[in-house]
């Protein structure tokens, strides 16, 4: 009896309006993480926001660094040398005057200016805490694999895959829905095909000149 009466309430269920709900509670669900990526994608690309470090501390520490010729390497060396974690935005490292090496390793609350020696091996650090939308800008570089760290950075990396699962799940009823709507015209084929073309036409062009 049980059986016959699971099997009538998923006979029964209304499909149509389980995608729905899926559809809007799902978007709005992943409605702010997708922003957060979005303005942190542009701040990548743009570097629209430079964080502003409040009260500061200055400490160095001694490290025998080896021979590193890349230099996004070579500050990812003296990163994890230091025992710091964070990343090393590229646009933020200068030479100044006397031609000494800066460059800055940022993490979630906190940013680190790193005075590189032009002998010797004693680093100077120059530490500050920063504003919530610092946080707001590093949580999408937290995302990617290979940075360690404190524990919240595995809880955040799960919170992400949770919202790239429920997000290729709404991409997908959007589409059924579209499909459903717009495909069978003649507008939608012309619409799917050029988007599609065009999509990849810019793989075909990566490819090429990659």
């Amino acid at each position: 009896m049980e059986k016959e009466k699971k099997k009538g309430i998923f006979k029964n269920m209304d499909w149509r309006d389980l995608l729905d709900k899926l559809h809007v509670y799902g978007g709005l669900f992943i409605a702010f993480y997708l922003i957060m990526l979005g303005i942190s994608s542009f701040q990548m690309q743009h570097h629209f926001y430079s964080p502003k470090g409040g009260a500061k501390k200055l400490w160095q520490q001694e490290i025998n660094m080896p021979q590193i010729e890349n230099n996004q390497d070579y500050k990812l060396a003296v990163r994890d040398s230091l025992g710091l974690f964070g990343h090393a935005p590229y646009w933020e490292d200068y030479k100044d005057d006397d031609n000494v090496h800066h460059f800055m390793l940022t993490r979630p609350g906190k940013q680190y200016w790193v005075e590189v020696p032009k002998e010797g091996n004693i680093f100077k650090i120059e530490e500050a805490r920063t504003g919530f939308f610092n946080v707001f800008m590093a949580l999408h570089g937290l995302t990617g694999g290979g940075l360690q760290g404190p524990g919240f950075i595995k809880v955040w990396k799960f919170f992400g895959q949770i919202m790239n699962v429920v997000f290729l799940i709404v991409i997908i009823i959007t589409i059924y829905f579209w499909y459903e709507r717009s495909f069978i015209t003649y507008k939608g084929w012309v619409f799917a095909g050029g988007f599609i073309l065009s999509t990849i036409f810019i793989l075909i062009f990566i490819w090429l000149i990659g």
